[in-house]
């Protein structure tokens, strides 16, 4: 009997959009089932009374012609259909030692930066800018490459030979290749919250490519918030013949003799495929499939494997303009944090959130409408206050628990906003927190993760991430989950390494 379509799709989410985008501009059939009412993901807007709030965008990398992430955009048929605001600093980092602005201005003058600062570390910055330039060249080209993927595994040790000297390395060890300056290395790895983990842990091979790319390229919003990215990536779907329903749950994945052969959707049904590919948590998408279809090895790996943090977000908007509080119109990603220790910064996170003190740990700060004024109304602002936290601390909690710890940890971050910037409470307009759990609900994810699984050593790179192919023939993973990681770049390159890799025509 012949399917119903040629891929059904998991999950609305960039990784699911962008891969059914390139699987329906081949001509194939395809379907996107997304549960939410909207597609996108973390990647999507809400609206609070006349502010728009962008749910997790901080900064697109590489949004600029000829790099490995535009050219996903390109091929998804959406590069010309999304407008991208450049974001004149890559971040501002603010500590007791002092205050650092990272300006849009390239490579050399982040190095010349850095040179003047610690002069007598200036050769071995760089060395180390050398190498790591060298890093983002070869896994962009291995990325980018047209070969086959075997071809290009084979051909590794030869072509892009970085990707394993450096495929163990945690970002600290990587660092300390060419530097034992501490407060160096822990300025270079400022934007260490973005992914989850600390340099000490951060794997490299994942870490190497929005580092360079963010300094090279810049950091870029999208115009009118992250829901105007994945309503293009939809459309881009549809335009090519392609389906993508929203509020469709999936409620069991069909397999016979160790072969997908469909899948059923709460109200449209069953659904006839060969080609089921999941863009939500893989604790999911084998729940749907029944842990009895993988085999012992697999379910083992799995159960084992570690999800990133989440994050606990306070969407505010202001009834005044930013240059109220003295911030300029070029700032937009602020780091605060007292110390520069991320290891110490990133144990108090992982704590129960009594036990935070935000006097020690970082957090940091998206000032939204210094790039994209029509996020708010004239003369009002929107701003995001963010905390890394973990997710288990959030999940088993009952309803009054859950709503004390909320309120505790908004006004525990409140106090700090209003320490750095005094008199803002006073103008808040809109407020809005979202948790862990918020981040569960919405996506589905596990432990309400924001990075998939956390980027270890053992648990990033082309070989130890978890795989896009599951042990059942026609089942696959896309997105944040599986290689290369994370992030709205990330999720996107993740479909052209699947599509690549078991699609291709």
């Amino acid at each position: 009997m012949k399917p119903d379509y040629d891929s059904v799709i998991i999950g609305g989410g960039l990784g699911g959009l962008a891969t059914a985008a390139l699987l329906s501009r081949q001509g194939r059939r395809v379907l996107v089932l997304e549960r939410y009412k909207q597609v996108g993901g973390y990647a999507t807007n809400f609206q609070r009374g006349d502010f728009t709030f962008d749910v997790s965008l901080h900064a697109m990398n590489g949004m600029t012609p000829g790099t490995p992430s535009y050219r996903c955009l390109q091929d998804c048929g959406i590069a010309d259909k999304v407008t991208f605001l450049p974001q004149k600093t890559v971040y501002r980092l603010v500590t007791r030692q002092g205050d650092l602005i990272v300006r849009h201005e390239g490579i050399d003058a982040y190095q010349q930066f850095l040179c003047e600062r610690y002069p007598q570390e200036a050769e071995n910055i760089r060395q180390l800018f050398s190498a790591a330039g060298k890093m983002y060249q070869q896994l962009s080209a291995f990325v980018q490459s047209p070969d086959p993927f075997w071809w290009k595994v084979l051909s590794t040790p030869l072509r892009f030979p970085r990707l394993m000297r450096y495929d163990t390395d945690t970002v600290d060890q990587f660092f300390s290749r060419f530097t034992r300056h501490p407060e160096l290395k822990e300025v270079l790895a400022a934007q260490w919250p973005y992914y989850g983990l600390p340099p000490e842990q951060l794997a490299y091979s994942y870490f190497s490519y929005p580092f360079f790319d963010y300094l090279a390229h810049g950091g870029y919003s999208v115009k009118g918030g992250s829901q105007s990215l994945s309503d293009a990536l939809a459309e881009s779907v549809r335009a090519a013949g392609g389906s993508v329903e929203t509020s469709r749950s999936v409620i069991q994945i069909h397999h016979h003799n160790g072969q997908v052969t469909g899948l059923t959707s709460k109200k449209i049904g069953d659904i006839r495929t060969q080609h089921v590919i999941s863009n939500i948590s893989p604790q999911a998408t084998v729940q749907l499939a029944g842990r009895e279809a993988f085999p012992a090895s697999f379910l083992n790996k799995l159960d084992n494997m570690k999800p990133a943090m989440s994050a606990f977000q306070i969407y505010i908007g202001l009834d005044c303009p930013l240059s109220t509080f003295g911030i300029g119109p070029d700032e937009y990603s602020v780091f605060f944090c007292d110390g520069l220790s991320s290891s110490s910064q990133f144990q108090q996170m992982c704590s129960a959130p009594e036990q935070i003190d935000f006097h020690d740990t970082g957090w940091f700060l998206n000032l939204f409408t210094n790039v994209d004024p029509g996020l708010a109304p004239a003369g009002k602002s929107t701003i995001g206050i963010i905390a890394l936290v973990s997710g288990k601390h959030w999940q088993q909690l009952g309803k009054e628990q859950y709503q004390a710890r909320k309120a505790a940890m908004t006004d525990a971050l409140l106090a700090q906003l209003e320490q750095r910037f005094p008199g803002i409470r006073s103008h808040i307009e809109v407020l809005e927190a979202g948790t862990p759990k918020t981040m569960t609900t919405y996506t589905g994810n596990y432990m309400g993760s924001i990075n998939g699984f956390a980027q270890t050593t053992d648990q990033a790179g082309v070989w130890r991430r978890f795989p896009m192919r599951y042990p059942l023939k026609g089942l696959y993973q896309v997105g944040a989950w599986t290689f290369p990681g994370g992030g709205y770049v990330g999720a996107m390159l993740s479909a052209r390494m699947l599509v690549d890799r078991y699609f291709r025509r």
